[in-house]
């Protein structure tokens, strides 16, 4: 294994690490994004009986 070969296969393995973040984050965004909103409606319900 020469050492093009390996600077080659650390590239790939670089982008693979960097596509598999960017797809953990846009799942990270949405799971808080439903966790906002259905705190919201859960708190805003509660503030609407209790008079908040």
């Amino acid at each position: 294994m020469g050492c093009h070969s390996k600077c080659k296969s650390y590239a790939e393995y670089r982008d693979l690490k960097e596509e598999l973040y960017k797809k953990r984050q846009v799942s990270i965004d949405i799971q808080s994004y439903v966790h906002d909103e259905l705190s919201k409606n859960i708190y805003k319900s509660r503030r609407k009986k209790h008079g908040f």
